[in-house]
């Protein structure tokens, strides 16, 4: 028994997240993995995403997990072993993963490094002025296909003492 807090479909399987671990269902049985007894970094799952019927990325609160169906592999998310709960993973056209974190804000993974947004887009643009941020945001709770193929993603400021949601 588990609240499940992430859910994905992917070739053939459910992957339901919870506080408890990771649980795949293959239509017929049910498997759990977790912490102590499979290797997963958190037994906390965020998020999930499906790369492909083998690779399966999990958000937790350290950073992510990459499930190949029976093994877990860890990454933080970050430059070192700087610990940042992932709320999102999203892949784009060319398998980048962008991560929407609690502290590093938006970051892309090309599968051999890390780049936050400010490594990124060193200059803070127009856009990010009109929300009154100055700066890249350090919370990302959503990201998606954005127009003409690029990210677009949700943010929370507060601006005034007012907390306002809004996207980029």
């Amino acid at each position: 028994s588990d609240t499940i807090i992430s859910l994905a479909c992917n070739g053939g399987n459910v992957y339901a997240g919870g506080f408890k671990g990771l649980s795949v269902s293959n239509g017929a049985t049910f498997t759990n993995y977790n912490r102590a007894a499979n290797g997963m970094k958190s037994d906390t799952v965020y998020c999930i995403t499906s790369e492909s019927a083998s690779v399966t990325w999990l958000g937790n609160k350290y950073g992510m997990d990459k499930f190949n169906g029976s093994t877990f592999t860890f990454s933080y998310v970050a430059a070192g072993n700087v610990a940042d709960m992932v709320n999102c993973i999203y892949l784009d056209s060319v398998n980048n993963k962008w991560i929407g974190t609690n502290a590093h804000g938006a970051i892309k993974y090309d599968n051999t490094n890390f780049y936050t947004m400010q490594q990124l887009y060193p200059n803070p643009s127009t856009l990010q002025d009109l929300i009154g941020t100055g700066n890249w945001p350090t919370i990302v709770k959503n990201i998606c296909r954005g127009f003409h193929g690029g990210v677009f993603f949700g943010i929370e400021v507060t601006i005034g003492g007012v907390s306002c949601k809004t996207s980029i």
